[in-house]
Parts: structure tokens; C-alpha cells; sequence
């Protein structure tokens, strides 16, 4: 079988390019879901059927999950920093 490239496979700019190309890529995404009418009123009838959801906002669910995209980005920038 034969093994995928990863990051540490390539040379720097090669996967440096890619994390920047995906990184905008996940702003793009974002920035459609966060204009989609259709999940906006999901969630308005998530957080009604869900008592402990009731206080969140859509754009809160977003805002975490950027974080969490963010913080794994930067993660893996610093590892390969070390790497290379």
C-alpha cells in the first residue's frame, strides 16, 4: 500500500501554500453558512426543542467552531515550524 503525502513529506512552501489555500477555503464556508436561512431556522427550532440550547445563538455555534479551526491551524503552523 502505498503511503499519502503528508505535510512533513513535502517541502515547506508546498504545504504552507495548501494550509493558506484551506484556511480560505473554511472562510468561504463559513461565511455561507452563516447567510444560509435554512440552518438559521434549524437552529431556531433546535434551541426551542432544546431547553439547554435555548441561550445560544447561531452565530455563537460559528464563533466556536472558527475557534476550534483557528487554534488547529495555528497548532499546525507551530509544529511544522519545528519541523523545518
Amino acid at each position: 500500500m502505498s503511503k499519502c503525502p503528508g505535510p512533513i513529506d513535502m517541502p515547506r512552501p508546498y504545504w504552507h501554500r495548501n494550509l493558506q489555500e484551506y484556511l480560505e477555503k473554511f472562510k468561504t464556508i463559513i461565511s455561507n453558512i452563516l447567510e444560509d436561512e435554512s440552518l438559521i431556522a434549524r437552529w431556531g427550532k433546535y434551541r426551542k426543542e432544546h431547553e439547554y440550547a435555548k441561550d445560544i445563538k447561531f452565530e455563537d455555534t460559528i464563533s466556536a467552531i472558527e475557534k476550534i479551526y483557528n487554534d488547529f491551524y495555528l497548532l499546525l503552523l507551530n509544529i511544522f515550524s519545528i519541523i523545518y
